[in-house]
């Protein structure tokens, strides 16, 4: 079986999963040595962690205003505080959110979207009363 590997951003640690059963795996040069024999605790499937592909990052631009998400540093790629998961900024998906109900988001799943946290929170009254 070959992991597969996902990772959220390129200066993320890379997560590695089984492509059988998807149960989350430790890297086999990780310190701790917590998969005996290379087998997926999960499935019981060999793992060949060599023929393992991982995540291959380029520099990346917002679709939207043009703000540089992801860019090479000497070699490294590396996500600067704009970069969200998306092909658009921060800041413009801040805006879309704000703009758009989220029953008819095209970029969120509604309800586990990973975006919400970018909505702005509704104003609360305070109407004296202490309730």
């Amino acid at each position: 079986m070959i992991p597969t590997i996902t990772q959220d951003a390129p200066n993320i640690v890379p997560r590695h999963w089984c492509s059988k059963c998807g149960r989350k795996l430790v890297p086999h040069d990780n310190f701790y040595k917590m998969l005996p024999d290379n087998f997926c605790p999960g499935c019981g499937e060999q793992i060949e962690w060599d023929k393992a592909v991982p995540v291959k990052w380029e520099p990346m631009n917002c679709d939207v205003c043009g703000k540089p998400m992801i860019v090479d540093m000497n070699g490294h790629m590396v996500a600067v505080g704009y970069y969200v998961g998306t092909t658009t900024c921060r800041s413009c998906m801040e805006e879309y959110c704000s703009q758009t109900n989220c029953l008819g988001c095209k970029r969120g799943t509604y309800p586990d979207c990973k975006y919400q946290y970018l909505k702005p929170k509704p104003m609360v009254e305070e109407d004296g009363h202490g309730e």
